[in-house]
């Protein structure tokens, strides 16, 4: 079997693994990290695959392709650890090559380079953006409907009864302040492309 029918592409940290879980629950045979992937084994019956890893590399790629997007200021808020090797080891290098960015010591403007160029790459693929935060059984159905898999509202229901939004976060960081993002190009970029997607990074988000 090839390629899965479905990718839903992110910056990481938003909650991949949540919809991914979700949606298996709900009767979408989703994988999380599964076909685009570093180092396990790939599925390869799998319907979708929700992998921020799969940006930069979906040409080619025929399928569906979802954007699963969260509230930009606690995306950066662990992006920016996550851009460094001897935190994330070989994601930091990847994540270097896809976003073209080359660590300068300035974790928070790197973090807000790496996001804006994860965003434009994703923004380019999908037709769909997905938000985290209210992602629900409206979104599920619409997910099963455009992949051709029926989902039944009960079961639907009960997957997103049965696991929180918070299901696989990793430790929390101390979360950046829009005053701490370094003024210039890339912050009106940063700060635009969140409107595009949804969010007013400005001031607190109407999604929080």
């Amino acid at each position: 079997m090839g390629a899965p029918r479905f990718v839903i592409v992110s910056t990481g940290r938003c909650g991949s693994s949540y919809v991914a879980k979700v949606l298996r629950d709900a009767g979408i045979y989703c994988g999380h990290e599964n076909w685009w992937t570093m180092h396990a084994p790939r599925v390869y019956d799998l319907v979708g695959d929700s992998s921020w890893l799969a940006v930069g590399h979906l040409d080619g790629y025929t399928g569906d392709v979802f954007h699963l997007v969260a509230d930009p200021m606690k995306v950066l808020s662990r992006l920016q650890h996550e851009l460094d090797p001897s935190y994330s080891g070989d994601y930091a290098l990847h994540r270097q090559q896809v976003s073209g960015v080359k660590p300068s010591g300035d974790w928070i403007r790197d973090a807000v380079r790496a996001y804006n160029a994860y965003i434009r790459q994703c923004v380019a693929a999908a037709w769909w953006h997905i938000h985290v935060e209210t992602f629900d059984a409206t979104d599920i159905h619409n997910i099963g409907v455009v992949v051709g898999v029926e989902v039944s509202l009960q079961r639907t229901h009960e997957a997103l009864a049965r696991t929180p939004k918070n299901w696989n976060t990793k430790p929390n960081y101390e979360r950046l302040r829009f005053e701490d993002l370094p003024p210039g190009d890339d912050l009106d970029e940063f700060v635009s492309l969140a409107r595009w997607v949804g969010y007013e990074v400005t001031s607190p988000t109407a999604r929080d």
